[in-house]
């Protein structure tokens, strides 16, 4: 479906590219958010980043996924607007398995409070790592995906999310403790 909707769009089909930014709006605005940290900042930069895709199409492989191509000009348009080099913070997902919706009281207050642990956890990483963690974790993007998104090979993603993952467990290790 997705090679369909980049195909009619390369026709210049303005349904198939409505489409596009239909599906795709909500993880391309999380990527500027998680860069700049602003509401309307990211809503710009989403808006901008499809004017841009749509302007471009025709370049875009269609054998390719699209959101890694998308969340790459997001990023850089993000990075272009920010003078300083600090990540946003983590969103974390807001369903009602994290929000313990169906859990006891007790149980509730000991998810918010977890929940609350690992956000101060991500945000404390530096910003390659806590980019890392979000894009795997929290969006569900693949190997591939994340490679193309950051521009490094596979391998490094790998290693970048694996150590990535042990800041993360060391800091979550500290929060615990309390130091």
């Amino acid at each position: 479906m997705e090679k369909t909707l980049v195909l009619r769009a390369k026709a210049g089909d303005r349904a198939a590219c409505e489409s596009i930014a239909r599906i795709y709006l909500k993880r391309v605005y999380a990527t500027a958010y998680r860069i700049l940290r602003n509401v309307d900042d990211a809503a710009d930069i989403a808006q901008e980043t499809f004017i841009r895709a749509f302007a471009s199409i025709s370049t875009f492989d269609e054998s390719r996924p699209l959101y890694p191509w998308l969340a790459r000009i997001a990023k850089n348009l993000a990075l272009n607007t920010t003078r300083r080099s600090e990540y946003g913070t983590a969103e974390l997902p807001d369903d009602d398995l994290m929000r313990g919706v169906g859990l006891s009281p007790d149980e509730a207050a000991e998810r918010a409070e977890q929940l609350s642990s690992i956000r101060r956890a991500i945000d404390s990483l530096n910003g390659p790592f806590r980019e890392i963690i979000v894009l795997k974790h929290f969006e569900d993007c693949s190997y591939a995906e994340i490679a193309d998104i950051l521009g490094i090979p596979i391998g490094t993603v790998m290693s970048r999310l694996y150590n990535a993952r042990r800041a993360l467990h060391d800091r979550l290790q500290r929060i615990e403790e309390g130091t």
